[in-house]
């Protein structure tokens, strides 16, 4: 299909030469800005109007029009474009040619700047990035430029004859139809149409359309004309950007910032229905230790598991969120109160605590819930998802895989808490921390083979605090670390001084955290400590702790193997309460098993308690590992272990927990070959009260 001078319009504005669009009758049917200047005249006062009465030195019926060459007819020709420019200062007037409707229209002109002007709009509609369009006054398409195809795959001929509603598309991505229908039934032009689209290959797309209606010259509507281009890619672009401006970018579930929208407009239905709304917030148990040892690729794939579950067990029209690292929240609208909450808790932990397979290793990471109700523990939205995390960190505390209900006093516990944590934060600068060394003796000799260093906390203005009550605030706030570290450097010292008087020959343990084994580069900080203190590898003693075994990658088994390499010794702690099993202690390089306390304290009276600290040593010893018994408070304890073969003990029956003078004191007293077995009292009676960790 030819290139219709009428098309142009869209493009003739970036031409210097004026432009006129007539009809067979040489009344202007549209024109450009370059026109309307020569013409002297706003747009609304030319359409319409005879040229011949704008020009009168125009004569249309000539043979030899202004500018035309000799024998070439300008008489008007249906919808001929005129070109109109200023000729020079010195011959004055205006220059008026037609392009007529032959095909060497263009050979008649005697300016070469027409020309060029001319092609410039067919270059302009053929090379532009939009596409030009026309329709009939039935709205079917009767021209469409060649980009179209370009840009769509389909050809102008296969749109011809048809209305654009007959490729209509339903979806959310189509257009408002109805106005745009009501714009054209009106003859109104219409801009920024957005419609979606199939393209030549079935692919669904999307489209803008502008336009704006055609009248002939005796004002009746003949079709519209205008201009599309494809805008998917734009419009997917913003798509995504308004999805991660309400959702998280890894799980595909809404946001914090949607969980509040979503929570506000079920409370205003709860309030005018006078139902119940139950928030629920979930935290994965253990994931930081996930993420630090098998890296933040698995630590995807263990949340996205986990979002997988929770939405898979609780009801379409709940509300579950993440709202940072490994928490979400969960809103349930129409509960039923803490009963239905209860059972939604005990579903989601009891399919959160099932394995996860992360490239082939098996993942443990359960689940903490800590439960608001409305109204009963809060009307708006700000204060039940606070008390929802209140609960949260009490059901933490108490243990992996449990929910807890928010109760009135744990706001009391939680400013109390954040205290503690701006205390503990301090404490490593304003000298509060400090150690104590427990003895570690030879059963059968009495002879201190080492000593455990344990951290203790003077807290200013509360006195003494148990071990158990800042660890744990210590390592979900992260200060275990430099905790740790400081606990390294201080006890490698001490011990090495106690070594250069001649005091001490034997190991100093250590417990250090998960958290801190688990991280990078934790080998050659601990080299760089003893090398700092001076102190032989062989003489420290590492207690890693059972939650460093539910994670068993090859991460840790290779630093566990790095510090076995470099002399150091390993022990597992606590060994019979948690995840150990017989596969670590033949894989991992540990040296010594600590028998848990809770095994001693009735192995003289309670025959499971006997068996099984019986079984413990016999096992060990197959293995070829020296078991250590804690918590020996009397005499009765300290004959049974010694019977079974147990090599080394610790605790009261021994000695407390000394402070650095008591200790000195006490490796004074002590000889290397042998000790006078102390009386069930122990060897020092210290008042202060300590706690063991």
């Amino acid at each position: 299909m030819g290139l219709d001078g009428s098309t142009l319009r869209a493009v003739e504005d970036e031409v210097p030469s004026a432009c006129i669009l007539l009809d067979a009758r040489g009344r202007i049917t549209n024109c450009n800005q370059a026109a309307l200047q020569v013409l002297g005249k706003e747009g609304d006062a030319v359409i319409g109007k005879p040229l011949a009465k704008l020009l009168p030195e125009l004569d249309l019926t000539s043979t030899n029009g202004p500018g035309m060459e000799a024998g070439k007819a300008i008489g008007p020709a249906t919808n001929e474009r005129w070109c109109i420019r200023p000729q020079d200062s010195a011959s004055g007037g205006r220059e008026v040619v037609s392009d007529g409707n032959t095909n060497d229209q263009f050979a008649t002109m005697p300016d070469r700047q027409v020309l060029d002007a001319d092609k410039r709009f067919e270059d302009f509609v053929e090379l532009a990035a939009d596409w030009f369009w026309e329709t009939d006054a039935d709205l079917r398409y009767n021209y469409l430029s060649a980009q179209y195809q370009k840009a769509t795959g389909l050809s102008p001929e296969s749109r011809l004859g048809y209305r654009r509603g007959e490729f209509r598309l339903n979806g959310p991505d189509d257009g408002e139809w109805d106005s745009h229908i009501a714009d054209l039934k009106a003859y109104r032009p219409f801009r920024d149409f957005r419609f979606a689209y199939l393209d030549a290959t079935g692919e669904r797309r999307i489209a803008l359309m502008s336009g704006r209606p055609i009248f002939d010259e005796a004002g009746t509507f003949a079709g519209y004309r205008g201009v599309g281009r494809d805008i998917t890619e734009e419009f997917n672009t913003q798509k995504q950007l308004e999805f991660l401006a309400h959702h998280d970018s890894l799980t595909g579930l809404p946001n914090r910032v949607t969980l509040k929208d979503r929570l506000e407009h079920i409370l205003a239905i709860a309030r005018r229905s006078g139902t119940g709304v139950a928030v629920l917030s979930v935290d994965l148990d253990d994931f930081k230790l996930v993420n630090d040892t098998l890296g933040h690729a698995a630590g995807d794939t263990v949340l996205c598991e986990g979002a997988r579950r929770m939405t898979s067990v609780l009801r379409e029209m709940d509300t579950v969120a993440r709202v940072g690292g490994d928490e979400f929240t969960i809103v349930q609208a129409n509960s039923e109160g803490w009963e239905s909450a209860r059972a939604s808790a005990s579903r989601l932990i009891a399919h959160l605590t099932e394995t996860i397979d992360v490239g082939g290793q098996k993942v443990h990471c359960g689940a903490s819930i800590g439960i608001s109700l409305y109204p009963d523990d809060g009307a708006s939205v700000d204060e039940l998802l606070r008390h929802a995390d209140l609960a949260l960190y009490k059901a933490k505390a108490s243990g992996r895989n449990s929910f807890c209900f928010f109760v009135p006093e744990m706001n009391e516990e939680a400013s109390k808490r954040r205290l503690l944590e701006n205390q503990l934060n301090e404490a490593q600068h304003d000298n509060s921390l400090f150690l104590e060394y427990q003895p570690q003796v030879e059963i059968e000799t009495g002879r201190v083979v080492g000593l455990e260093a344990l951290v203790r906390w003077m807290r200013p203005g509360h006195g003494l605090v148990s071990p158990g009550a800042f660890i744990p605030v210590a390592e979900r706030s992260g200060l275990i670390l430099d905790i740790d570290r400081w606990v390294l450097r201080r006890a490698c010292a001490q011990a090495k001084a106690w070594s250069d008087a001649g005091l001490f020959s034997g190991r100093i343990a250590i417990n250090l955290s998960a958290v801190l084994l688990s991280r990078a580069g934790i080998v050659d900080e601990i080299r760089a400590i003893l090398e700092a203190t001076d102190l032989s590898p062989e003489r420290l003693e590492i207690e890693i702790t059972e939650s460093v075994l539910l994670i068993h990658t090859d991460s840790v088994a290779a630093t566990l193997s790095a510090l076995n390499e470099m002399g150091v010794c390993l022990t597992l702690d606590d060994f019979g309460t948690g995840y150990s099993s017989l596969t670590y202690l033949r894989r991992l390089p540990v040296k010594k098993v600590k028998i848990d306390q809770s095994f001693i304290r009735n192995v003289d009276k309670d025959s499971d308690d006997a068996v099984i600290a019986r079984a413990i040593v016999s096992l060990g010893h197959s293995l070829g590992l020296c078991i250590v018994a804690e918590g020996v408070e009397h005499r009765d304890q300290w004959k049974f272990l010694r019977d079974e073969g147990c090599d080394h003990a610790q605790g009261y029956h021994f000695a407390r927990p000394l402070s650095t003078g008591d200790c000195e004191n006490y490796l004074r007293q002590a000889t290397d070959n042998a000790l006078t077995m102390p009386s069930s009292s122990g060897v020092v009676n210290l008042a202060a009260r300590c706690w063991h960790y």
